[in-house]
C-alpha cells in the first residue's frame, strides 16, 4: 500500500510538471505572462500565451492597449507592444517595437501618447 501511495505521487508530480502547472508566473495580464524561459537560466520573458516577445525582462507596465517592456541582457533596453495589434501568429519582430534607448522610448511613448504609462513591476537579475 505505501508503495502504491509513492508511486501515484510520483505520477502526480511528472503529470504536473510536464504539463507545466508547476512554474513561476512572475506578471500576468491577460493573455501575456512573464515567466522563466526554459532555455535561457535566469531570464525572464514574456509571452503572448506560449509564444515569446521579450527576453530578459526587469521591469514591465501595461494599460489596455499597451505593454511597455525594459531588459537588460549586456544592455539596458526598451520596447512597446500594441496589445490591439498582437496575435499568436505573429512573430516577435513584426509586433514588438525596439529596442529603444531611455531618450528614444520617451520620445516613442509622447509619439503614442502613452507618456502616462509607467512601470510597475520590476524584476531582479541574478
Amino acid at each position: 500500500m505505501k508503495n502504491l501511495f509513492y508511486f501515484v505521487s510520483i505520477l502526480i508530480v511528472i503529470f504536473f510538471v510536464r504539463c507545466n502547472y508547476i512554474d513561476n508566473v512572475y506578471w500576468k495580464e491577460g493573455d501575456y505572462i512573464i515567466t522563466s524561459n526554459p532555455v535561457i537560466p535566469d531570464c525572464k520573458s514574456l509571452y503572448n500565451i506560449d509564444h515569446g516577445r521579450v527576453d530578459f525582462v526587469t521591469k514591465i507596465g501595461a494599460n489596455e492597449n499597451f505593454i511597455i517592456i525594459e531588459s537588460k541582457d549586456q544592455i539596458l533596453e526598451y520596447w512597446i507592444i500594441n496589445k490591439t495589434k498582437d496575435n499568436q501568429l505573429k512573430n516577435p519582430n513584426e509586433i514588438v517595437e525596439g529596442p529603444f534607448d531611455s531618450k528614444e522610448f520617451i520620445k516613442i511613448k509622447a509619439q503614442k501618447r502613452i507618456s502616462s504609462l509607467k512601470f510597475e513591476e520590476v524584476f531582479l537579475i541574478r
